[in-house]
């Protein structure tokens, strides 16, 4: 179960960060004249997203993956 959670998430930000960021950057450029700033600020929104995904996680380590509900 864990496994797949894991690669679910990475197959699916594959699939948005490969298909939608180089078009989503390249409006970004041509709508702000090749300022670079609208692209800093959707670097940090993807970094905000990746470090609030990684604090709401729960450790299973020590746990009965088995026994214990899903959460």
């Amino acid at each position: 179960m864990r496994y797949t959670g894991v690669s679910f998430g990475y197959q699916f930000a594959s699939l948005i960060g490969a298909g939608f960021t180089p078009m989503i950057a390249a409006s970004l450029l041509v709508a702000f004249d090749g300022s670079s700033v609208p692209l800093s600020l959707l670097l940090a929104a993807t970094a905000g997203t990746t470090i609030l995904a990684a604090w709401s996680a729960s450790e299973t380590s020590g746990k009965n993956l088995e026994t214990s509900k899903m959460e």
